[in-house]
């Protein structure tokens, strides 16, 4: 079988080339990878020689002392093809910097070749070649996932790999070795940027790859703020050493534990208290060495030792800045447990270690230019601790100088720098965080930018930052957990030599909250890498425990109880019962409780194979509910939502809540009523057409009785709301939005206030209880006409016959004036739209668009353009008329009677479905005009309305998808609207208007008399001018007016459709049943009626509870009278119906 030939492609595109096992290697590729251009070509004569190829170098590139690179891996890839015989000499080539031209990478054991994008050569080459195990090492394979290394762009951190490429060939055989290297560049020093998030996936393929973290190092346990409070510092108790420390000054005598906090808070600013001379001494640098050390010794690709960080994943040859800039931070993190004496241990601080007058070590400020530096220690406390920090100082350390610094606003009239000298000579300053806040833009230096003139007015600085500050302190530091907020970005930016975030409860939820406190420290890397921070609190609990015990410290009071003598704690349980009002409102939301979670009242449960498990989140969530009740009826969202209160209201008092609660309680039991008489109504259509209609009738009779009262007392409640709200007045106002209010559904009327919203709730009482009534009395005549109507009941000549007959007119005549005063409202607004429109009409009122008329008068240049505005004109008039029939067919559409308004038309059932099609049909019309104004807007003014086309547009294509409104009717008026549309003019009367002007300033300068051409034609320029303007304005008001009428034409539409959406409504109500007819049915519907039965006389005995709280709170000052005795008692009975017994009565 002859061998296969690799395909060969064109010279200048050797793409998509693929090299088998097997394959010859085509010359054009042999060609292309000798020619591959080289830094240090070899010789024909090195080519001969046998010594294996040279290992990679890559370019001396200036990479800078963070960016050098360390070899980390190498490997080695080599394989031979057969290739044509090209009948020349052997050859060989090295290529030490391949990856320069060539990508290469490694995809299903296939090499891939490919010119790189930047490489200089002119073609081309995109080549996989097949690869047997044999020739390809493992670390080969790792090191081509990696990107090329370039050394010109390389960062402190980037990684990638370097290719040295060796081609020999030989007769015919080609073959080709890489030699791999993948280095790192070194990240020397916190201080540069530190690898991305993004970088991080690639240093982390990297150290998984050469530097394996052992299993036994690794630490996968769940996180807690427990691990910090378990690793912050707890100085030995065996520390004699700081038993031996006073403090001058100080007028309280310290706990053996407060000075053992006082010598690690010394220690922490680098001084430490030699018991030989009483003195304080600073701390050498040797022995300030704790054991952080992030990095871990590996070895490189070369046998050299270097250090590699999984927190920061970087690489390094040596960890000295690292170290140092742990050793930079002066400070730390003072934790002690609430009421430990946080305060006396900062004072002590603040009296034994004062800012010597020689500049410390690390204290920059004190010989650079910048900052002044001052002895002050500067305190942020929030408000509330201010007075108690000041009164704490003057009790324990009368002598130390303090003041109240209360921002820039408090002192504008003062030189900034007159406040910065002497703020630095007291000894404490007290500030809080809202002046923090407020400083915001004083502390911070603007972004540059640059500036055509010099800023006139020097910006005013802050003089907390013009002072080096010996020691700054936050007091309840975790209010900048965060670390995003002005306040914690106010407090990174004052210069100072030692920082404190005093707290009892640095973390709450999680150990992310210290990561403001490790900015304000200014703690490299950390506070500059939120990468590595994310790293440590995931992944590395054991160095975030070593890093947070050698800069913050805590006792509890359990670890010192036996150093301190504390008063014997006394807890008095005081139990406060529950008002009436709030033990009503606890058990409603008990027994809502019990129901959700499927029990009774008393915890039994409901149904069988119960699983508390099943209802763990609901029980929750009912807990949290019944705990915020405790304290008050409208604490919590959930209350307050149920109670109808909303968010931005304040908290109403518990008389307050019982109206609320009597007003929910009236809506349950008009829910529940309307429930029972529907049920009564739906059971008595079971009955109807049938042998037990009477039993029917017996039902409806009963309900339009019930309904009767329900409609007597809504009309009563609705005349009492109107007189106590404003009387007539307050009606007429709010009749006009009764509709639009019934259509949404919306309680929220919050611009006519209180009034409003009473006389609204009490309108649409009214409405509910029309609509049942309307159904009971329509029931009704439907039975007398069944009975009537069945010659087995009654018979044809008989009285009974008559009385029916007139019974049954007299019930459908009462339900059409119930659906009428049903609709009243919608019928009313609509058919004041209507009216407006009919007034209009019959009084030829509505917007007339003038005729366009070109002047007779025309020049020789301005000729052009009149008959570019006479064909204009024409269209614009043409388009009128059409604009004028359609809105006339919109007009009689609109005008059309509504049904039930004239006693010859008949409802059908089908009101709402007719009122959809006509509803499409008014749409049609009102995006063809609106689409039309728009084109004549255009063509007045040339500017396109790009919303209205674009509604024109999405109409057609859901137009011709046969969907939208009347699709048929749509493409038919959007063919009339393009076919009216102006398009043969080739200006708009605007753009007519400029062409005027310009060609009267032309011809005016050239004139040389008035009676030349040219002044003649400036003279006619200036009248069609003139005439075009006044043409102008009277079509744009035309066109505004159109589109305000249009609105109207949409308004009417819109009362039209929600008119008979009710009229809809109200004739569903009483369609027949069509359900399933028998015993069985009729039992379960009567087993509902008593369940609804049983529910509305609860909420009705509920509802007289609550008017006897109400009544009883209004006269809780007289005694109670037994209504058997007629004697006052204190203790008796109050019974579900709402009177009370004293106990021997009851």
């Amino acid at each position: 079988m002859p061998r296969k030939t690799a395909t060969r492609r064109p010279c200048d595109a050797l793409r998509d080339v693929s090299v088998g096992y097997d394959d010859i290697v085509s010359p054009l590729l042999v060609d292309y990878l000798l020619t591959v251009p080289t830094w240090a070509p070899a010789s024909a004569q090195d080519s001969r020689d046998a010594s294996p190829p040279r290992s990679v170098k890559r370019r001396k590139v200036e990479t800078g002392p963070y960016a050098s690179p360390v070899s980390i891996a190498k490997g080695e890839l080599s394989f031979s093809r057969r290739c044509a015989d090209a009948g020349s000499a052997d050859i060989s080539t090295f290529v030490p910097d391949a990856g320069s031209q060539l990508q290469f990478g490694l995809v299903d054991d296939c090499l891939t070749i490919s010119s790189r994008r930047l490489s200089s050569r002119s073609r081309s080459v995109s080549v996989r070649i097949s690869l047997t195990p044999q020739e390809v090492t493992e670390s080969a394979k790792r090191i081509l996932k990696f990107p090329w290394f370039d050394t010109q762009h390389a960062r402190p951190g980037s990684i990638g790999k370097a290719v040295g490429m060796h081609i020999d060939r030989r007769g015919k055989t080609i073959s080709m070795k890489l030699t791999l290297e993948l280095f790192w560049n070194e990240t020397r020093s916190p201080y540069v940027p530190q690898p991305r998030s993004i970088d991080r996936k690639t240093s982390q393929m990297a150290i998984d790859a050469c530097f394996p973290l052992p299993d036994a190092d690794r630490d996968a346990s769940a996180w807690s703020p427990m691990d910090f409070y378990e690793a912050a510092y707890v100085p030995p108790k065996s520390d004699e050493v700081a038993q031996e420390i006073q403090v001058p000054g100080l007028q309280s005598t310290l706990f053996p534990f407060q000075k053992r906090t006082l010598r690690w808070l010394l220690s922490r600013e680098g001084m430490r208290f030699s018991h030989q001379e009483s003195r304080l001494e600073p701390i050498p640098d040797g022995q300030r060495n704790p054991n952080i050390d992030s990095f871990r010794t590996v070895r490189d690709a070369n046998g050299e030792e270097v250090y590699v960080s999984d927190v920061f994943q970087t690489i390094t040859r040596d960890t000295q800045l690292y170290r140092q800039a742990h050793l930079a931070v002066k400070g730390g993190i003072l934790a002690e447990e609430m009421g430990l004496g946080k305060t006396l241990e900062v004072l002590g601080l603040i009296l034994l270690h004062r800012r010597p007058n020689s500049p410390t070590p690390g204290d920059a400020n004190a010989i650079e230019p910048g900052p002044k530096p001052g002895r002050a220690t500067l305190i942020v406390t929030p408000e509330s601790l201010r007075q108690q920090w000041m009164s704490e100082i003057s009790r324990h350390a009368p002598g130390l100088r303090v003041m109240h610094y209360q921002g820039c606003k408090k002192n504008q009239d003062s030189d900034v720098d007159e406040i910065a000298s002497e703020l630095a000579e007291y000894d404490i300053v007290i500030t809080t965080y809202a002046v923090l806040s407020a400083e915001m833009h004083f502390a911070l230096e603007p972004p540059a930018r640059s500036r055509r003139y010099e800023r006139a007015y020097p910006r005013t600085m802050s003089p907390l930052v013009k002072i080096s500050w010996w020691r700054l302190c936050l007091d309840e530091a975790q209010m900048i957990e965060n670390g995003y907020s002005h306040a914690a970005a106010v407090a990174r930016a004052i210069p100072r030599v030692n920082a404190w975030g005093i707290t009892g409860t640095p973390v709450k939820d999680d150990v992310r909250d210290l990561y403001g406190l490790l900015l304000f420290l200014r703690y490299e890397p950390y506070c500059h890498a939120q990468p590595a921070w994310q790293s440590l609190v995931q992944n590395h609990k054991t160095m975030f425990q070593r890093i947070f015990r050698s800069i913050a410290l805590r006792h509890t009071k359990s670890l010192v109880r036996d150093e301190i003598s504390l008063p014997p704690q006394k807890r008095y349980v005081i139990s406060m019962p529950f008002t009436a009002v709030e033990e009503q409102h606890y058990q409603s939301l008990f027994k809502q409780m019990a129901e959700e979670c499927g029990l009774d009242l008393d915890g039994a449960p409901l149904v069988e194979g119960w699983d508390p498990g099943d209802y763990e989140d609901v029980m929750r969530t009912w807990l949290n509910r019944l705990r915020q009740t405790t304290l008050h009826p409208e604490v919590g969202a959930y209350n307050r939502r149920i109670l109808g209160s909303g968010k931005a209201r304040p908290m109403r008092t518990v008389e307050e809540v019982l109206d609320a609660m009597l007003e929910q309680s009236e809506s349950t039991i008009r829910i529940e009523e309307r429930a029972y008489l529907s049920s009564k109504l739906n059971r008595g259509q079971l009955y109807e057409n049938g042998p037990e209609v009477q039993q029917a009738r017996a039902l409806w009779e009963e309900v339009r009785s019930e309904t009767e009262k329900l409609v007597a007392g809504a009309r009563a409640r609705l005349t009492d709301s109107i007189r106590e709200n404003g009387g007539d007045e307050a009606s007429e106002e709010l009749a006009e939005d009764t509709a639009s209010m019934a259509s949404s559904g919306s309680d929220n009327e919050r611009e006519g206030g209180e009034r409003r919203g009473r006389i609204g709730e009490s309108r649409r009482r009214l409405r509910s209880a029309l609509e049942m009534h309307h159904k009971a009395v329509f029931f009704c005549a439907n039975a007398y006409f069944q009975i009537r109507d069945n010659p087995d009941m009654t018979d044809p000549e008989s009285e009974e016959y008559e009385r029916l007959k007139k019974l049954e007119d007299e019930g459908y005549e009462e339900a059409k004036k119930i659906r009428k005063e049903i609709l009243r409202e919608s019928h009313r607004k609509a058919s004041r739209l209507m009216g407006k429109i009919a007034r209009n009409a019959s009084g030829q009122s509505f917007v007339q668009i003038p005729e366009l008329a070109v002047k007779a008068e025309r020049g020789i240049e301005s000729g052009r353009v009149v008959d570019d505005l006479e064909v204009l004109y024409g269209e614009l008039n043409e388009q009128a008329n059409t604009l004028d029939e359609w809105r006339e067919e919109v007009v009689q559409l609109l005008l059309r009677p509504l049904v039930d308004e004239d006693d010859d038309l008949e409802t059908t059932g089908e009101e709402l479905a007719d009122s959809v099609k006509f509803q499409d049909l008014l749409l049609v019309y009102y995006q063809v005009l609106r689409t039309a104004i728009a084109d004549r807007m255009e063509a007045i003014s040339g500017q396109k309305n790009e919303l209205v086309r674009h509604e024109a547009a999405s109409s057609m294509k859901l137009a011709r998808e046969g969907e939208g409104p009347a699709p048929e009717k749509m493409l038919e008026m959007l063919g009339k609207r393009t076919a009216t549309k102006p398009k043969l003019a080739l200006m708009s009367m605007r753009g007519a208007i400029s062409e005027f002007r310009g060609l009267q300033s032309r011809v005016r300068g050239a004139a040389s008399s008035d009676g030349s051409r040219e002044a003649l034609e400036a003279k006619i320029a200036a009248d069609q001018l003139t005439a075009t303007q006044a043409q102008l304005n009277e079509q744009n008001k035309a066109a505004l007016a159109l589109e305000t009428e249009i609105e109207t034409f949409k308004a009417a539409m819109n009362t039209r459709l929600e008119y008979y959406r009710q009229l809809q409504a109200v004739s569903d109500a009483v369609l027949p049943y069509e359900g399933a007819k028998s015993d069985e049915v009729a039992r379960k519907m009567e087993q509902v009626e008593e369940e609804v039965k049983r529910k509305l006389q609860s909420a009705q005995a509920k509802h007289r509870y609550l008017q006897n709280l109400k009544e009883t709170g209004s006269r809780s000052k007289e005694p109670r009278m037994c209504v058997i005795c007629q004697t006052a008692f204190a203790t008796g009975v109050l019974t579900v119906c709402g009177h009370q017994f004293c106990k021997e009565g009851a």
